[in-house]
């Protein structure tokens, strides 16, 4: 007599799920959002852009399906989709939950469809979209002056 035996790779199958509800539309408020890093006890920075179409870190919460480690990763600059914790206070940073992850291939159909922007797909980190600051280095001007001896010579003058 076998046993019965339960597949494996029920999580996967679940975000396989999840992801085709959220993209036909079936999954109210869902929004899509890029990972940013992992902050420890389930939960991620992602970087997500709101109504006005400007971009806005906040955090998410990995449910129960997707937290056993390895079944579905879940890495630094993947695409994910989350829905916004309601009961949550607005004062505080926004909260979300983290209910699929999308795989490259319905990452670049999204782009295609215009439901993301193009810098959530780059995988350079944040510096896409992440303002620098002024570093302070010192830059330097190569110009070219040949064999001009005399223009080289002016110059370690005026230095």
């Amino acid at each position: 007599m076998k046993k019965h035996q339960s597949s494996k790779n029920y999580r996967v199958e679940g975000n396989k799920r999840t992801v085709v509800s959220a993209l036909d539309g079936d999954i109210e408020d869902a929004i899509y959002a890029k990972v940013l890093k992992h902050l420890g006890n389930s939960r991620v920075m992602i970087y997500y852009e709101n109504s006005s179409k400007q971009g806005t870190e906040g955090i998410a919460l990995i449910r129960n399906l997707l937290r056993r480690r390895g079944q579905v990763p879940i890495t630094s600059n993947d695409i994910v989709v989350v829905t916004p914790r309601t009961f949550e206070g607005e004062n505080s940073k926004k909260h979300f939950d983290l209910i699929a992850v999308l795989t490259r291939k319905d990452a670049m159909e999204l782009n295609k469809q215009h439901k993301i922007p193009n810098y959530f797909l780059l995988d350079s980190g944040t510096d896409s979209f992440v303002k620098k600051e002024d570093s302070g280095a010192i830059e330097f001007d190569y110009t070219d002056y040949g064999d001009d001896k005399e223009a080289i010579d002016k110059m370690i003058d005026e230095i």
